[in-house]
């Protein structure tokens, strides 16, 4: 859920930086090659829940503008 009204809105480009950053994903970056990529959804679900538990989702997976 997110909270429009108050300037929420989806931003998960800077986690997928960090996956690639940890080697987590796997293919080509988008705009480059095929811009497919592929990772093990457990690992994704565990490095996501982990931002969320240490508080920094904001910048990672949202924004407020």
């Amino acid at each position: 859920m997110r909270k429009l009204d108050q300037g929420v809105v989806t931003h998960v480009d800077p986690m997928g930086e960090v996956l690639w950053a940890s080697g987590l994903y796997s293919g080509d970056h988008p705009g480059s090659g095929s811009g497919l990529r592929v990772i093990d959804a457990s690992k994704l679900y565990d490095a996501v829940g982990s931002v969320i538990s240490q508080g920094k989702a904001r910048g990672l997976l949202y924004e407020i503008q």
